[in-house]
């Protein structure tokens, strides 16, 4: 610590510090400006209160991980070559370019990458590249500094989805008749128990294996770094931590399946996906303690096969290098300190922006349409989790007067998203973690009058139940899910399109629309064909959608 603490360059570290921590700090930026929140407040939020696909507490310990490291092994380092390369002042300018983008588009992600950027920046800026490339493990340690919440959703889904399919054909290996329905797993019908009712498992977001993975991917760095010297045997290792992650869960689903059998649902999970039981949580340290272990005993077999002596003896040879020379110059922190001024001093002679007050929607499903009556649902605690809470919700369930088969049920729902865009997301990962297959996918257009036309989504979905609930026979049943976006007077069946209007309204309107979900889900009846089931809902929405659409002009 001595030799850091009279390092010649210590005060331009510190000055670089300092103004990172001041863009860290000061306001960023919200729709509506009512409370402007800055970049720590806003990811330590996230932080503490985690999120619907893991917890992200691991982010608080990172500056202290990377302090101690910086400490504990310092000698690797005193061979530094500091010099100034103007590639960092070009990476400096990009990321700020990259900050004030993000405080324009209500972006808290691009704030993140922009911060770790400047941080990169700042090291490539004072030392070179070969300093860059020296440190570059901290810059990937870094990563896990940040609560990156889209990864919950990009890769969150496929985990829970490739945990179910594995221990699926385990479980009947096992002798256990299972059949899976998105990421749940349920006990096959027999003469006498109906499907489910031996084990129901869902694989919920807390048990895709994302928690565990961040965190041994965490662990994985840590340990090669500390345990390996060969690059190779640190990748591998890095990389290990995805089918750990994986298999622990897997066996972790067993374990769950055979103590719902054995002792019952509610001592094996719990009574709720929000209130798991003791049993529950306690398989999931033990796998992990388990799954940790293999990480440990991964690295002793890379460092016995892959790693080589020479790479330690070189690496010795630098700790006992001499630090190369190095005088501080008024232009290394000069520049930069200029550049995050003039960031500063244009963010905030940018307008605020604003929450365009009318929306395209009426939050309020009619309670009757033609000869089908209704009544209200409430949203489920799992459509709710990991929404804002300004995100509003209605939904509804209609029944035809003439009839009250389950196929002739016809359910909507209008999702109104806050000030906070993650309140709206393409609905095929909660189809397909609800257990439906989605077979095809189609875009419409429906006439509402002479003058107004409805861009639809059409989902063709399936999915295999029993036939009754005391019924041990399977059957397949065929739905469609139809959506559209609304908002900005606007109306889009496609997602991609309606944030990019949404993005570009902020950037040169300064404007934050509102934009709704509207959504139907409706089933075809055993006799029906596809374009007869068709028909039947477009004419329903054709029937109710002029009652809460207020605006229709496609883009």
């Amino acid at each position: 610590m001595s030799t850091l603490l009279k390092h010649p360059h210590l005060k331009t570290i510190l000055i670089f510090v300092g103004a990172w921590l001041f863009l860290y700090l000061i306001p960023y930026e919200t729709a509506g400006g009512a409370e402007s929140k800055s970049l720590a407040k806003i990811s330590l939020d996230r932080i503490i209160n985690g999120g619907p696909n893991g917890n992200w507490q691991h982010c608080l310990a990172i500056p202290f991980i990377i302090g101690f490291l910086l400490w504990r092994y310092q000698s690797r380092y005193k061979k530094l070559v500091f010099n100034t390369s103007w590639w960092g002042a070009g990476f400096l300018i990009f990321s700020l370019f990259l900050y004030w983008l993000g405080s324009q588009i209500n972006l808290y992600y691009l704030g993140y990458v922009a911060m770790h950027g400047i941080a990169m920046s700042f090291v490539l800026w004072l030392g070179g590249w070969r300093t860059f490339w020296q440190l570059s493990f901290f810059s990937i340690l870094g990563f896990f500094f940040w609560p990156w919440y889209f990864i919950g959703r990009e890769i969150g889904l496929p985990l829970r989805l490739l945990v179910t399919q594995m221990a699926e054909p385990t479980l009947n290996l096992l002798g256990l008749d299972t059949l899976k329905q998105g990421t749940g797993l349920l006990s096959a019908p027999t003469a006498t128990l109906a499907m489910g009712e031996k084990f129901s498992i869902d694989v919920a977001a807390a048990c895709s294996g994302l928690r565990s993975l961040m965190s041994l991917l965490l662990m994985s760095l840590i340990v090669g770094y500390t345990a390996n010297r060969s690059p190779w045997s640190r990748a591998l290792l890095f990389l290990s931590a995805f089918p750990l992650a994986v298999l622990g869960n897997v066996i972790r689903i067993l374990i769950l399946v055979y103590g719902s059998i054995w002792f019952g649902s509610d001592f094996a999970i719990g009574k709720s996906e929000h209130d798991p039981s003791a049993f529950h949580i306690g398989s999931g340290l033990v796998i992990f303690v388990f799954v940790f272990i293999g990480l440990m005993a991964l690295s002793k077999v890379f460092q016995k096969y892959i790693d080589k002596p020479e790479e330690a003896e070189n690496l010795t040879q630098n700790e006992t290098a001499k630090p190369t020379a190095y005088k501080s110059k008024i232009i290394n922190w000069l520049l930069p300190c200029i550049a995050i001024i003039l960031t500063i001093i244009i963010k905030l002679l940018t307008p605020d922006l604003q929450v365009k007050p009318d929306i395209s929607v009426r939050m309020e499903l009619p309670t009757k349409v033609g000869s089908y009556n209704s009544e209200k649902v409430s949203p489920t605690p799992a459509e709710l989790i990991g929404l804002p809470e300004d995100t509003q919700f209605v939904k509804r369930s209609y029944f035809p007067s003439w009839g009250n088969s389950f196929y002739d049920k016809i359910n909507m729902g209008i999702v109104l998203s806050g000030q906070d865009r993650r309140s709206l997301h393409p609905p095929n990962e909660c189809l397909i973690a609800q257990g439906w297959k989605i077979i095809s996918e189609e875009t419409r257009v429906i006439e509402l009058s002479l003058e107004q036309k409805l861009p639809i989504r059409i989902l063709s979905l399936s999915k295999v139940m029993a036939k009754s609930k005391d019924s041990g026979e399977l059957t397949t049943l065929n739905a469609y899910y139809i959506y559209w976006w609304t908002g900005n007077n606007k109306v889009s069946a496609d997602y991609n399109q309606m944030v990019k209007n949404h993005f570009s309204t902020m950037i040169r309107e300064r404007v934050y629309s509102r934009w709704a979900y509207p959504n139907l889900l409706g089933f075809q009846h055993p006799y029906e064909k596809r374009e007869e089931t068709l028909t039947r809902l477009t004419r329903f929405l054709q029937l109710c959608a002029h009652d809460f659409q207020l605006s229709a002009e496609p883009f």
